[in-house]
């Protein structure tokens, strides 16, 4: 069997052993189990679904956990801020947080609906800031939204994307040289 027949029957059974497990079809993992007895490479490839599986579930899991949390925050310590370390660009998702955070009262009923949306949309925002360019870009990918709220939400991102940039060049802050020692 040439290299891409053999990869290609090796993907099959990967997809085939993932499906068994997400539908707790045994005897399909029984038998794909029983062919990889006779195949290292088989082994291998299987025993790393069960490794992304797990990664994927643990993921899962933090994220569950981060949240819980950062409601609790909202809910009982209304006044606080949950300060994220920045290492990704600054989303939908982090002004939205922090515009319901700071302003919950100053929202209709449909605007605040619309940012509970937007909490959960993880998606860069766009590099150019200017009010018509985030609002064309936003409702394009998320819906309209008035321009009001687009307003107070533009002026958040840039003040977001103004404390991200912030803790970056802090991040490059000079720092002091551990001493060296003399070996003279």
């Amino acid at each position: 069997m040439n290299p891409i027949s053999e990869r290609m029957r090796y993907e099959l059974l990967a997809a085939k052993y993932l499906l068994a497990i997400e539908t707790d079809d045994f005897a399909t993992q029984e038998a794909l189990w029983h062919l990889a007895e006779t195949e290292p490479d088989l082994v291998t490839l299987f025993q790393q679904v069960h490794d992304d599986l797990l990664e994927e579930e643990q993921q899962a899991e933090v994220e569950k956990v981060t949240q819980a949390i950062e409601e609790s925050v909202e809910q009982h310590l209304p006044g606080a801020a949950v300060v994220k370390e920045p290492s990704q660009a600054v989303s939908f998702a982090d002004v939205a947080a922090e515009l319901l955070r700071s302003m919950p009262n100053e929202f209709s009923s449909d605007e605040l609906q619309y940012n509970d949306s937007l909490r959960s949309r993880v998606v860069p925002l766009p590099d150019d800031l200017g009010l018509s360019n985030l609002i064309t870009h936003a409702e394009a990918a998320f819906g309209p939204a008035p321009r009001e709220y687009w307003q107070a939400f533009q002026k958040l991102a840039i003040r977001l994307r103004m404390r991200h940039a912030d803790a970056e060049n802090l991040q490059l802050a000079a720092r002091r040289e551990p001493k060296k020692e003399n070996r003279s």
